[in-house]
């Protein structure tokens, strides 16, 4: 059972009207205090963003989850993180309409499950973002087809046991045969 999906935590710019729009997720079992060193450096980096972090519309108590159910098989974790990716977009877009931000002035944040969600919301919404940052993930699949209008940020810890880096390679890999634009940054440490 699920509690009732907490409001998104918004923070406006520092003045005037947003000119950037940043949408943070953090990742399953967690809430958005997960994400705030990040939150703080795209504040300090971008004063005239907006920052939305919404909290995932499954779990109880402050540990939020994107996806309905807890540790599904493969196959069904693949359609579950559509749904979930699916859902974002909707809301990312009615940010956007409400604000009067575009794709390209957008950009989605994830991490874990966050990140993958992210990653479906961009493939499936061409121009949804201008870019995703995509942190220390597990992806549903390989996308079909590269979102040729967002970059994407594969950031990866070389020592995560969850999500092996091997992965993010491949995801990287595949990107570039598709002819997408893609980074992949590692951490050693």
């Amino acid at each position: 059972m699920s509690d009732p999906r907490p409001a998104s935590l918004i923070i406006e710019p520092s003045a005037g009207e947003p000119a950037q729009l940043f949408v943070v997720l953090h990742g399953e079992s967690a809430a958005p205090d997960q994400v705030l060193d990040l939150v703080a450096a795209i504040r300090q980096a971008f004063p005239q963003a907006l920052i939305v972090q919404p909290q995932g519309p499954f779990g109880a108590g402050p540990a939020r989850r994107w996806i309905a159910r807890t540790n599904p098989d493969a196959e069904s974790y693949v359609g579950l993180v559509a749904e979930a990716g699916a859902a974002l977009a909707v809301e990312v877009r009615a940010l956007q309409r409400d604000r009067g931000l575009s794709g390209e002035q957008t950009a989605l944040a994830g991490f874990s499950e966050g990140a993958a969600v992210a990653l479906e919301a961009v493939c499936a919404d061409p121009g949804l973002a201008g870019r995703a940052l995509l942190f220390s993930t597990r992806f549903a699949t390989l996308p079909q087809a590269a979102p040729m209008l967002t970059t994407l940020h594969l950031l990866h810890g070389a020592a995560d046991r969850v999500a092996p880096v091997d992965q993010a390679r491949q995801v990287h890999g595949h990107l570039a045969e598709l002819g997408g634009d893609a980074t992949l940054d590692m951490a050693s440490n």
